[in-house]
């Protein structure tokens, strides 16, 4: 680790837990190895940790969007077919 680095080992950010420094990326922006809550693990920057950009290993993403699409499937449709199989009385 070079003197401008920040030594993130041991922090928690959203889900992820910095286990290790991996090194410098092409832009010589330091990066970390995370584990997630849900066991996985991920290669992050320092600064997409810190700024908030990077809160997971992406669990949280797919978590987000398979309850969406549960909430989304349980909904009655109603369109064309659902209004004419009601009865014009009972809108007078």
């Amino acid at each position: 680790m070079g003197k401008l680095t920040i030594d993130e080992v041991g922090n928690q950010y959203g889900r992820l837990k910095v286990v290790a420094y991996v090194g410098l990326n092409v832009a010589r922006k330091a990066k970390w190895l995370c584990e997630c809550e849900c066991g996985n693990t991920s290669t992050v920057l320092g600064a997409d940790l810190r700024q908030g950009y990077t809160k997971s290993c992406g669990c949280f993403q797919r978590e987000s969007l398979r309850a969406y699409h549960n909430r989304r499937a349980k909904r009655p449709k109603m369109g064309r077919i659902a209004f004419r199989m009601l009865d014009v009385e009972d809108f007078e």
